[in-house]
């Protein structure tokens, strides 16, 4: 075999081993978090009364779709465990109030259960849950939905309130410091 041959050979066994290291200590999956997103908006409108002034303010976190980068604004911290991040809001316009109010909390143990959501187990990327009992599996990029609506009566007048509930699986994102 010539010196040619040989070089050759060992190259490609020198870059392979470098590409196999590389995946191991710098996998996305190991390195960064999913980034599991619950939002619920309550858009109202007066039918009879007048309009209530419910405040709501608050956002702890700020999410960039488009560079995948998670910033809290408080107090948050996602350790080495963290297996995902859940990001919880709640957002009123209309005669329903206004404002958005907002949290992160870093998950580091499944099943987790918070107010109706229930995570139930993470896999190559894809979320288990359940929210008030429908199970639901979500890959990165993926999003659940539900529009409901509603007539109350509060403090003398009848509003007709449009909740929207979305349920997004961000996918792997970075964790860039506070603001």
């Amino acid at each position: 075999m010539n010196k040619l041959a040989v070089c050759i050979i060992l190259l490609i066994i020198i870059l392979a081993s470098i590409s196999l290291i590389f995946s191991l200590f710098y996998s996305p999956q190991e390195k960064s978090p999913l980034f599991l997103e619950f939002w619920d908006h309550v858009d109202g409108k007066i039918l009879e009364g007048s309009a209530r002034k419910l405040m709501i303010d608050f956002p702890a976190y700020k999410f960039d779709s488009d560079k995948k980068e998670l910033s809290g604004f408080m107090n948050f911290d996602a350790n080495a465990s963290c297996i995902l991040i859940l990001g919880m809001g709640h957002s009123l316009s209309g005669d329903a109030g206004e404002g958005v109010s907002s949290k992160l909390l870093a998950i580091d143990k499944l099943p987790f259960h918070s107010d109706s959501i229930k995570i139930l187990k993470v896999e190559n990327g894809k979320i288990y849950l359940s929210y008030e009992g429908v199970n639901i599996t979500l890959k990165p990029g993926d999003e659940w939905e539900r529009i409901r609506e509603y007539v109350r009566f509060e403090d003398g007048s009848k509003i007709k309130f449009t909740e929207r509930i979305k349920i997004r699986n961000h996918g792997y994102v970075k964790l860039r410091p506070q603001p």
